[in-house]
């Protein structure tokens, strides 16, 4: 899939999320998940995009720390922090993703050496009244809602999203989600049941 037909592919791919999310159709089913895992098949999912413009793409993650999560929630959520590093990091730039343990949360961040983000722009980058989308350094198109959708899907985790910025330095977008224990996997069996039997 060339360059063109991947943005227009993942600007539908927002709408869709989008249109999905606000009609309630899209179900929250957090389970066992391997960060890691989920990482290095979103990149293998883009890796195309990032050769385009010859960035590198990095991963890195702590042994054996696994999130309480819902698996296509937290793809969406790479897919759309990785694609949106790629379209304002210049050619031959890098992409490092990362994670750690916080206390009870998993912090997984984006970090780019790209353009940075205007001071300006980030307060309402993460809001639904704002669906602006700035052109990438190569010309790229958005939807102005693959951040909002972010946000969402990171609260639905009852996680936070954040970004820290530093203007022709680059970005870091970060984002926690639940660390796996079996008493959460427990209570949301408990969860299913009771919409079962409603």
């Amino acid at each position: 899939m060339n360059s063109q037909a991947r943005n227009t592919y993942n600007l539908l791919e927002d709408l869709l999320t989008w249109a999905r999310d606000n009609s309630n159709k899209i179900a929250y089913n957090p389970n066992f998940c391997n960060i890691s895992v989920i990482c290095n098949d979103v990149i293998d999912q883009i890796k195309d995009t990032a050769k385009m413009k010859e960035i590198t793409i990095n991963s890195f993650h702590s042994n054996e720390v696994y999130a309480f999560a819902d698996k296509n929630m937290v793809e969406v959520i790479l897919r759309n922090l990785i694609v949106n590093a790629i379209k304002f990091t210049e050619n031959f730039g890098k992409i490092d993703i990362y994670s750690m343990p916080v206390g009870e949360f998993i912090e997984i961040a984006v970090a780019d050496n790209g353009i940075g983000i205007n001071k300006k722009l980030k307060s309402k980058l993460f809001k639904s009244d704002f669906n602006e989308s700035s052109p990438g350094t190569a010309n790229e198109k958005g939807s102005g809602l693959g951040l909002v959708i972010c946000k969402r899907f990171v609260e639905r985790h009852q996680g936070k999203i954040w970004i820290e910025n530093k203007t022709e330095k680059g970005t870091t977008l970060k984002f926690t989600l639940p660390i796996y224990k079996a008493e959460l996997q427990k209570q949301a069996e408990i969860e299913v049941l009771k919409k079962e039997k409603i």
